[in-house]
């Protein structure tokens, strides 16, 4: 068993090791791990320069009643064998939206998912790229 956990989610599989190749967010805005925008009232001149300071603007949204805003991640799973499973948890996550991903070996059928587990249903050992649309 592998797991890694990024921006909130984990990902454990039963065989093979995940890695992270993209987690990008689906909305407008400054990217969730940037605080740059924080700094307000840094003086002229300087980077980054808001007049004024942000100080009424900072995040205040610590009981999770609003959920996150969807985004695109892209996984690569090497090793997965016949059957093995990668399962999603954690409080950023509430939904998988999609899942899709090549089919490496002919004549599988691939990934399926249920709830937060996808299934390898491949004959074969694989490196499989996934792309999940998560909310």
């Amino acid at each position: 068993m592998a797991a890694i956990t990024h921006r909130g989610v984990t990902y454990t599989t039963s065989a093979g090791t995940p890695a992270m190749v993209l987690d990008l967010p689906l909305w407008a805005g400054v990217d969730q791990d940037d605080t740059d925008w924080l700094q307000g009232g840094v003086a002229a001149g300087t980077t980054p320069h808001y007049p004024g300071t942000l100080g009424a603007f900072e995040p205040r949204q610590t009981d999770g009643v609003n959920q996150g805003n969807p985004r695109l991640v892209i996984l690569s799973w090497t090793g997965a064998t016949a059957a093995a499973t990668l399962t999603l948890s954690g409080d950023d996550l509430n939904t998988i939206h999609g899942c899709f991903s090549e089919i490496a070996t002919a004549g599988d059928t691939g990934l399926s998912f249920a709830a937060k587990v996808i299934t390898h249903n491949s004959s074969a050992t694989e490196t499989l790229q996934i792309m999940l649309v998560l909310q």
